[in-house]
């Protein structure tokens, strides 16, 4: 999907995006993770208008689904069934080729798990907060949209002061 269509789905999905392309929601999530996708989908059933940001539509579903536990766990699995007679590169390619559908399978449910619920919106670009509600999001292809909300799951006040660190000194008595 392209980035005029993901605004204008944001546009259709909020109804409230104003002349100057901002986006205003109750909550903004920032990464398409299993985190992001499921307070998102709760969210968003329970009536509250979720913009949801991702920086590449090549994550949605997050780490697991696209570059961790599913493809490689799926390429072992392949692994063992190679008998000796088949070429290694060509069993390789098939392999690969049938973990990738597997991952867009999944890719493309998380996507539509959610951008079909009337109430939340998928965005794909980079965002960078403003301001404690607003975040810039550019996408791939240099468009620029401005997202606010009243409130995002990770609050931006709990980096406000730097963490305490405790160091522990081994006593050599």
């Amino acid at each position: 999907m392209n980035s005029t269509q993901e605004t204008q789905n944001a546009q259709n999905a909020n109804g409230t995006q104003d002349a100057q392309d901002t986006l205003r929601a109750d909550v903004l999530v920032i990464g398409f993770g299993k985190g992001g996708k499921t307070a998102a989908a709760a969210l968003g059933r329970l009536g509250r208008r979720v913009v949801l940001v991702e920086q590449s539509e090549r994550m949605y579903g997050g780490t697991c689904p696209n570059v961790g536990c599913v493809p490689s766990k799926g390429l072992v699995h392949h692994s063992r069934k190679r008998r000796e007679d088949d070429d290694p590169q060509e069993f390789y390619r098939d392999a690969v080729q049938k973990v990738q559908q597997v991952r867009e399978f999944m890719r493309a449910g998380n996507y539509d798990g959610l951008n079909s619920l009337e109430t939340v919106s998928v965005v794909t670009g980079r965002a960078v907060f403003t301001d404690p509600h607003t975040v810039a999001v550019t996408t791939d292809v240099g468009d620029r949209l401005t997202v606010s909300a009243e409130t995002h799951p990770s609050s931006t006040e709990a980096f406000n002061e730097l963490p305490t660190v405790i160091v522990h000194e081994d006593d050599e008595n």
